[in-house]
């Protein structure tokens, strides 16, 4: 309880900025109630699994490393990419909490080559230990050095960048797949349909991924786990759309 009203009394102002009374009070009492009950059962809540709650969760601590989403992607993207390079967290959120993940991990092992930056037009926070935070969007004209990994979970409507600033700029990327299909291309809908495990932002991400990355880069989609202890009724299956260059 404490922590979370110490955030939201730093922070009460950017969220009002960015939501209604209405949702701004949903949130705080939301939050609350969560720190104050059994941890697996309240986040296991449809409306607390937002991923504006998963991130206040993460920045505050309160989440064991098994049941945050966050640190599970970083842990991902470690295993896959290492953390010894320039990553951009795009679309990261009002608080970044996959940048927060990693800049947390990069400390605990000393690593010290490569930057953080998280872009967001709706970033809350000012100020976060060994993070750039951009309150503004990722756009194609962004500059990012030529090894940078661009990483985003569920994106939304930079998705789709993403992908375009990889291809222009020869870069991998790691992307956790939302569910909204409202930014795909009409003409994408009209000749597609969602199959068996997949949405249509899904196959339109992989189709413009395999077409205009370059030479020397592979697609791969995979399935993981967003878990919540060991029960798989407490597990939600995310699509990963990601790039890696072939060395």
């Amino acid at each position: 309880q404490k922590r979370f009203k110490e955030y939201m009394n730093k922070y009460e102002q950017a969220y009002l900025d960015m939501s209604s009374d209405e949702e701004f009070y949903w949130l705080e009492e939301s939050v609350s109630s969560f720190l104050s009950s059994n941890l697996v059962s309240a986040y296991l809540e449809p409306m607390v699994g937002d991923s504006m709650f998963q991130q206040i969760f993460s920045g505050i601590d309160a989440l064991p490393n098994e049941i945050n989403p966050f640190y599970q992607m970083m842990k991902r993207i470690e295993n896959e990419y290492g953390l010894d390079r320039d990553i951009v967290d795009v679309a990261s959120g009002a608080f970044p909490a996959l940048a927060y993940e990693i800049s947390k991990r990069k400390k605990e092992l000393g690593i010290k080559k490569g930057s953080i930056t998280a872009f967001d037009p709706r970033l809350a926070v000012t100020k976060l230990d060994g993070i750039t935070l951009v309150k503004s969007k990722f756009t194609l004209a962004t500059p990012v050095s030529q090894e940078t990994l661009l990483v985003g979970r569920k994106p939304c409507d930079a998705t789709e960048i993403i992908v375009r600033k990889s291809s222009i700029q020869n870069l991998e990327f790691y992307i956790q797949m939302c569910h909204c299909e409202k930014h795909v291309p009409t003409e994408f809908k009209l000749s597609h349909k969602p199959t068996k495990g997949l949405t249509l932002m899904e196959m339109y991400i992989e189709d413009l991924a395999r077409k205009t990355l370059p030479t020397g880069f592979r697609v791969e989609k995979e399935k993981v786990v967003d878990s919540v202890g060991d029960d798989p009724m407490q597990q939600s299956r995310e699509t990963v759309i990601k790039t890696k260059k072939m060395r």
